[in-house]
This record gives structure tokens, sequence and C-alpha cells, in this order.
């Protein structure tokens, strides 16, 4: 069985990826960037980091895309 969520994984497969990845983007705090000279704003992190985590959250529970 190939792709997803094989259990004999070393890393557990795609699920056990996008939870640690979910817990890694629920723990992470803004810090101000200079990205092509412009500074982004929290704003706009927040609600990058907000549909972020609502696509790992559906995925995980198995939804498509």
């Amino acid at each position: 069985m190939h792709g997803k969520n094989r259990t004999y994984s070393a890393t557990g497969g795609r699920k056990a990826r996008r939870e640690r990845a979910l817990e890694r983007l629920i723990k992470s705090k803004f810090t101000t960037k200079v990205l092509n000279g412009k500074e982004r704003s929290e704003k706009n992190w927040n609600e990058k980091k907000e549909k972020a985590k609502e696509t790992l959250e559906s995925r995980i529970r198995g939804a498509q895309g």
C-alpha cells in the first residue's frame, strides 16, 4: 500500500505529519519581517494562519482539498 496513512511509515504518514504541522502552527507567534521591501502586518499574518489552520484540520479529518 502506497501513499496515505501507511501504518509502517517511519514518520507515521501524512496524517501524523499534518498533526505535527498543526501543533507547530498553533504555537507559532507573530514576528515582524520585511519581505520585498514591505513589512508584513500582524493582521494579514493572523488571517493566513487561521486559513492554514482550517485547511490542516479539514485534511486531518479526511475531507478533500
